[in-house]
């Protein structure tokens, strides 16, 4: 079923802009200087993981960590091991590896940022800041992370108990963890996310982000209240 991206109306850029859909993956890319070959990109990547399925049908259900193996494709490893630490399945990674698998398709591409579902990948020349989205929260579109461009590439990624089709256990309206690593991120923001059923979840679950290693800031939005932690910079956005 296919559900409208309709924050992604609201991001305002300078860059090039494009969408490639592929059955389930769709991708916001925006970018500068020129990129070809996405379309043929994505049908490759979701490519291997139908692939995999095939041979490990637990891969695709599976609620909790799988081991990787030595025979299995980079991408396929490392959706594992990013889940592993998170404790969570390994398809909890698939947004995050979808997009950062891509980019690294373009290494020549000197800004580069993929949306897909709300994980993003960010490569930046420039500062620049990242609206959180969180439902019908009071909170949403109305704070930011500030992203240094040293900083990056970057993974930025969210999971909501309240919005989207992802599954969650928790009724979070936003979480956001940030990674060097956008599986990771992805993975772990599945995690915390499902931690926060109430506000006063909210530091526990921030807790637990802080002790996957790997992850270097987390952002936790249910209703009024808000929570961050980590080695980010979250600013308000005027309506």
């Amino acid at each position: 079923m296919y559900e409208e991206r309709s924050y992604r109306g609201i991001i305002g850029s300078d860059l090039k802009r494009m969408t490639v859909i592929d059955e389930e993956s769709d991708l916001d890319i925006q970018y500068s200087g020129e990129l070809e070959g996405t379309e043929k990109e994505l049908s490759d990547l979701r490519n291997v993981l139908k692939s995999h399925i095939l041979k490990e049908p637990e891969f695709l259900i599976s609620l909790t960590p799988i081991g990787a193996k030595d025979d299995e494709e980079p991408m396929v490893s490392h959706m594992k091991r990013a889940a592993e630490k998170a404790g969570v399945g390994p398809m909890a990674a698939v947004a995050g590896a979808v997009a950062e698998y891509l980019a690294n398709m373009h290494p020549d591409c000197e800004d580069l940022i993929i949306e897909n579902g709300g994980d993003l990948y960010v490569r930046s020349s420039r500062d620049i800041r990242v609206l959180i989205y969180a439902g019908n929260s009071v909170l949403s579109n109305r704070i930011a992370l500030e992203v240094r461009s040293c900083d990056t590439p970057l993974g930025i990624c969210t999971s909501s108990g309240t919005v989207g089709h992802s599954l969650s256990f928790g009724k979070a309206d936003a979480v956001v963890i940030v990674a060097k690593d956008t599986l990771l991120a992805d993975a772990a923001a599945t995690a915390t996310a499902n931690r926060i059923s109430a506000e006063e979840d909210i530091q526990g679950a921030l807790d637990f982000a802080s002790g996957i290693d790997g992850v270097l800031g987390a952002v936790a939005v249910i209703g009024p209240k808000i929570g961050f932690w980590g080695n980010i910079k979250v600013v308000p956005v005027r309506p």
